[in-house]
């Protein structure tokens, strides 16, 4: 089963980026910034506080993006991708606990491995930002 959207088939189903409530879009404003700290907790020579924020933001962003029972399927694994989940929360526990560089490793691999199935539904709203437009146009 392909989960790969073209542009075309998003339109006819009605999705617009602009077509999430309002707990969505709280959603999205909470993973774009847990993103944001993420990326400047790596340029403070992973800075333990922001790291910690970021994990916290992230999951309470995606839990309001896709609500709350579909996050804690998606996080809490059974199947073949049960060590990536472990492999995330270990990451974010060695992140509070102080092992910045490590745990940010270690969760990057866990949640690589948890959203690799999603990275097809990821590109084609990217079509629509100016810098990576071009890039994934031809993916």
């Amino acid at each position: 089963l392909s989960v790969c959207l073209s542009l075309t088939d998003m339109a006819e189903r009605g999705w617009t980026p602009w077509s999430l409530n309002d707990t969505q879009k709280i959603g999205a404003f909470l993973l774009s910034f847990a993103f944001f700290f993420a990326a400047l907790g790596v340029l403070l020579f992973f800075d333990r506080g922001l790291l910690a924020l970021a994990n916290i933001l992230f999951v309470a962003g995606f839990a309001l993006l896709f609500g709350a029972a579909h996050a804690l399927r998606h996080f809490v694994r059974t199947d073949s991708r049960a060590p990536a989940s472990v492999a995330a929360a270990a990451g974010f526990a060695l992140v509070v606990v102080g092992r910045q560089r490590v745990g940010f490793v270690i969760e990057c691999a866990g949640l690589f491995g948890l959203f690799f199935d999603m990275l097809p539904l990821l590109l084609p709203p990217l079509r629509f930002v100016v810098a990576y437009g071009r890039s994934v146009a031809g993916v």
